[in-house]
């Protein structure tokens, strides 16, 4: 039986429980399974055409999961919303068998505080008291920002976490890649009965 907030191991990684619905689990890395571009090239992009999503369902999930395993990640309906405070297009919906939380969804799992809806003066992130939820450590034991799927404040931007566990909805630029930044913690929806 799965319990939200449980830590499980699946393929090569550790995932965080984040909800469950009858036969099937919701789950995140529990923490950045390593660093990546959003996008390789400083242009105007969205999750759909983005080149992390590729990756992700295609070499990522091809390598790091067994036939059997991949035979368990269930494919999902991906919307992406336009961003709450700058109203950035989110692109077309998608379909794919693993993806990155949006601005909605880590609220929804980590916490509301109510500021991502209630947007005043020229803030681009916010910290609240949900911070230490939100944080997410590299292979180092290093604490990383991580990736959403959600754009930033305009399309070459998408927005992300940061070290701190501030959500930072002006994002960051698509093809920004530093070594050991850039974190990428994948979510996907998993058969629970195997």
């Amino acid at each position: 039986m799965y319990s939200v907030d449980s830590v499980i191991k699946f393929g090569n990684h550790d995932w965080r429980v984040l909800n469950v619905q009858d036969d099937k689990i919701l789950i995140l890395s529990e923490n950045i399974i390593e660093t990546r571009a959003y996008h390789y090239t400083d242009e105007y992009t969205t999750w759909s055409e983005c080149d992390l999503r590729k990756y992700l369902n295609g070499d990522f999930l091809n390598k790091t999961f067994s036939q059997e395993d991949r035979d368990r990640i269930l494919d999902t309906e991906v919307v992406t919303n336009s961003n709450t405070w700058f109203g950035t297009d989110g692109g077309l919906p998608t379909t794919d068998k693993i993806f990155l939380l949006s601005l909605e969804e880590v609220i929804q799992y980590f916490g509301d505080s109510g500021q991502l809806k209630s947007r005043s003066g020229k803030v681009n992130w916010f910290s609240d008291e949900y911070l230490l939820l939100r944080v997410a450590y590299d292979k180092s034991g290093e604490s990383s920002w991580w990736w959403l799927r959600s754009p930033g404040k305009r399309a070459n931007r998408s927005a992300c976490v940061n070290c701190a566990g501030g959500i930072h909805v002006r994002g960051r630029l698509v093809d920004d890649y530093i070594a050991g930044y850039a974190g990428v913690r994948s979510a996907l929806w998993l058969k629970a009965n195997r």
